[in-house]
């Protein structure tokens, strides 16, 4: 598995649609609006934009002709380097708890992945044998 991050546009989008403002950064993500005087305060309002987003992605070791190795698992929008060790976690249990045998699992070397590396991941691969 391999995790990290891309850049991604800064701006805010309305989908009047689904009542909801999207473009910040986690946790707020995603913040449901009910009318359009919500909408623009909160689009004028000093939240963090997103600045990039980390993905989380699967590569088999083999698969079946015509079926491809990666698998984007999950995306979590974000501030830049932002520490995210509960997505990471999340991302390493899920893999686990559904049968999967992680062989390696890969970061950029970012320091803000030093501490779940060092703390959290050789925790959880433990429990996992």
């Amino acid at each position: 598995m391999a995790i990290d991050a891309t850049k991604v546009v800064k701006v805010h989008e309305l989908l009047t649609a689904f009542s909801v403002a999207l473009g910040g950064a986690t946790p707020k993500h995603i913040v449901h609006v009910n009318a359009n005087e919500e909408a623009d305060s909160w689009m004028l309002a000093e939240n963090q934009l997103v600045d990039e987003v980390t993905c989380a992605v699967l590569t088999a070791q083999s698969c079946p002709a015509n079926v491809t190795p990666f698998k984007a698992i999950a995306a979590l929008p974000q501030t830049t380097n932002q520490e995210n060790d509960d997505y990471n976690e999340t991302c390493v249990k899920a893999v686990i708890e559904a049968g999967g045998i992680l062989v390696s699992v890969a970061f950029d070397g970012l320091s803000t992945e030093r501490t779940f590396i060092a703390n959290k991941l050789l925790q959880i691969r433990a429990l996992s044998a």
